[in-house]
Order: C-alpha cells, then sequence, then structure tokens
C-alpha cells in the first residue's frame, strides 16, 4: 500500500513539475485557495484568495487561470495589482508573461500618485511603462505633472 502511494506521489509531482515549468522559469509565485489542473485544455486554474507575484509585480483576484500554450495568465473577479508604484483595479486582466504586458477591462483604472486613469480597456506595458487606454476613458493628471 506505502509503495502504492508513493508511486502516485511521484507521478503527481512529475505531471506538475512538466506543466508548471513555464511558471516557475519566469519566476512567478502563485498561492490560492485550491488549484486544478485540466490536461485537455492545458490550464492551471486557482481559484479563491489567488496572490500572484513576479518581481515587482503583485496580482490579487478571487480567479487566475494559466493558459499553457499562449503562455497568458487570465485573472477574473476584484482584480486589484501593483506595479512599483503603479496600483490598478479590473474586473478582469490578461498578463502576458513573456511580453510584460497587462491587460485591464471592465471597470479598469490606473492609479500614480494623485493621477488617475480610468478606461473600458488599459493597455500596460510593464517594460517601458506605456499606457494606452480605450473606450470612453476619464484621466484625472496633476497640475505639477502638466507643468513639466
Amino acid at each position: 500500500m506505502k509503495k502504492t502511494h508513493n508511486l502516485i506521489i511521484l507521478w503527481l509531482i512529475f505531471l506538475f513539475s512538466a506543466y508548471l515549468s513555464p511558471l516557475l522559469a519566469q519566476k512567478i509565485q502563485i498561492t490560492a485557495d485550491w488549484f486544478n489542473l485540466d490536461q485537455k485544455k492545458a490550464e492551471i486554474q486557482a481559484v479563491g484568495n489567488v496572490h500572484i507575484t513576479q518581481n515587482d509585480l503583485t496580482i490579487k483576484a478571487e480567479k487566475a487561470i494559466y493558459n499553457l500554450n499562449k503562455k497568458r495568465l487570465q485573472v477574473n473577479g476584484k482584480i486589484s495589482f501593483r506595479y512599483k508604484d503603479i496600483f490598478g483595479k479590473a474586473g478582469v486582466a490578461y498578463y502576458n508573461i513573456n511580453n510584460k504586458e497587462i491587460i485591464l477591462e471592465k471597470k479598469a483604472s490606473i492609479k500614480r500618485k494623485k493621477e488617475v486613469l480610468k478606461g473600458e480597456m488599459i493597455h500596460f506595458n510593464l517594460k517601458d511603462r506605456k499606457i494606452s487606454i480605450k473606450g470612453k476613458t476619464n484621466i484625472i493628471l496633476s497640475l505639477d505633472r502638466l507643468k513639466k
């Protein structure tokens, strides 16, 4: 009986390590209440109190789905993120791990100091800190920023 359990445990470790290796190579840490692996869809789901960290990026949400083929992380439900001095919120977000890009949708907003950007969709490139906003947009800039 013990040998059977040991073999099952070793098999599960091997299986998960193959699926998690792209995340581990990018040094992403994901914690959640529970995880689900769907081999047919090549997806790993994290559900409940999801907390994702990669270097200076922190994302909190209710659910995250990592697609192994697309190397893309989809995050859902009361999303908040922080990247250095920039904070954001959305209902849905997509994070391209290789390109270091986040797309925020559904009541998307980004805040830095006194500046606030809101839109239907916000595209944020973490590498060069460029932000583009699509759809109905609301921007609040500090007067100090405009004087420069």
